[in-house]
């Protein structure tokens, strides 16, 4: 009886280990996520790229009709 108490022990040992294990994964994932930007997020970066993308060919657009305009004269 003795023998097998001791053994059961043991098993509950392994298994607090194996659970504290699991605890600290399961906080540094949460931490992981806490980091990650949002679907609201994702879309302004989305939306600034397009604006400076926009902008650029509209400078480069400007740019040539201006140039155009005093190569032609």
């Amino acid at each position: 009886m003795e023998n097998r108490i001791t053994r059961l022990e043991v098993e509950q040992e392994h298994v607090r280990r194996d659970l504290d294990e699991i605890k600290g994964l399961l906080k540094d994932i949460g931490l992981r996520l806490a980091r990650m930007p949002t679907v609201g997020a994702m879309w302004g970066m989305v939306a600034t790229v397009i604006g400076v993308a926009l902008s650029m060919i509209g400078i480069t657009v400007a740019v040539i009709a201006y140039l155009s305009t005093v190569l032609a004269k």
